[in-house]
Parts: structure tokens; C-alpha cells; sequence
């Protein structure tokens, strides 16, 4: 094997075993102060049951994920992503010409914000965020999978808005909240 070819291997090896652990180590508003997760209210209109479990646990998994300070409870924690399940719909999709329905989708719409948990104001304003996703009726595990998928783009793109550093924060609206999209 030439000396390139080795060269070439060893950098390759060496880039594969630096992606095990990955994080992204966004820091949290103060550093050094631990993180928790509160399991999420849902609106009054939300029929969907047993969302808020699964939200919290896409929310821990992205704060052990991307941010670099500790994941606590809740109740032990500096500070606490709290938040609301806003909205769980069901979409009509595509039918077929005789109109049986063969294609759907759901979208979920979460809030959040960052507090302190002794004082109870916030750190960061709140963000909203909301996604949609297709499926179709072929699979009977189909929409627990979009569900699923929902949460988790939902529960990364909370944690990315109220982590991202301050100078890269967008201004907040009148109202003190930003949207994510």
C-alpha cells in the first residue's frame, strides 16, 4: 500500500471515529449551569392523547444531544425548557378516483422558552415551531412513524433556537416570541 493510499486511510479512520459521540456543545445562556426538561402542557384544544411524553423525550434526547451543559430533572435543574403542545391536526391528502383515502398527513406545533427555575423568568424568549408530515395509509404504523418524525424536528429546532448563541439570536417580535419555521 503506498504511503498515500495509508495516508488516506488514517485520516479516514481518524475522521470515523471522531462522529462517535458527536454533540454540537451549544452552551446554555449561562455556562456551567445544568439543563432540565419539563414534560409540556398541551392546548385545550389538543385531542391527541399522550403527545407530552413523547415531546419530552425528543426534547432530552436533543438537549443530551447538542447542548454541552449537564441534563437534570426537571425540578433539580438551573434551568428549564418549558413549554406547551399547541396544535395536532390531521390533514384530508390524497384520494383515489372512487375517493378512498390513500395518502395523509399530521402537523404538530409546539412553544417553548428557557427560565431560570428559581427566579421563574425567562432566559430566552419563547419560539414557536411547527412541521407537517405525509404519510400514506398502506402501513398501519404510518402515523405514530410521521408523529414521530414531527416530534423530533420539532424537539431539535426548539433546542437549536433557545441554545443558539446570543449574538446570532434574531430580534424577538413585538409580542417577545421568534418562530420557527
Amino acid at each position: 500500500m503506498s504511503r498515500v493510499a495509508l495516508g488516506l486511510l488514517l485520516a479516514l479512520l481518524a475522521g470515523m471515529s471522531t462522529a462517535c459521540g458527536w454533540h454540537a456543545g451549544l452552551v446554555a445562556p449561562a455556562p456551567g449551569r445544568t439543563v432540565g426538561v419539563e414534560v409540556f402542557s398541551t392546548g385545550e384544544d389538543v385531542l391527541e392523547r399522550n403527545l407530552e411524553p413523547l415531546l419530552h423525550r425528543e426534547l432530552s434526547r436533543a438537549v443530551s444531544d447538542l447542548v454541552s451543559s449537564p441534563l437534570v430533572a426537571a425540578d433539580e435543574a438551573d434551568l428549564v425548557l418549558r413549554g406547551r403542545i399547541l396544535r395536532y391536526r390531521r390533514r384530508g391528502g390524497v384520494r383515489t378516483p372512487e375517493g378512498e383515502l390513500i395518502e395523509t398527513g399530521v402537523q404538530i406545533a409546539a412553544s417553548a422558552e428557557l427560565v431560570d427555575r428559581v427566579t421563574g423568568r425567562a432566559v430566552r424568549p419563547a419560539v414557536e415551531a411547527h412541521r407537517w408530515s405525509g404519510f400514506t395509509l398502506v402501513d398501519p404504523a404510518a402515523e405514530a412513524a410521521a408523529r414521530d418524525r414531527v416530534l423530533r424536528s420539532i424537539a431539535e429546532t426548539l433546542v437549536l433556537e433557545l441554545f443558539r448563541p446570543a449574538a446570532a439570536a434574531e430580534p424577538a417580535d413585538a409580542a417577545g416570541s421568534r418562530r420557527a419555521e
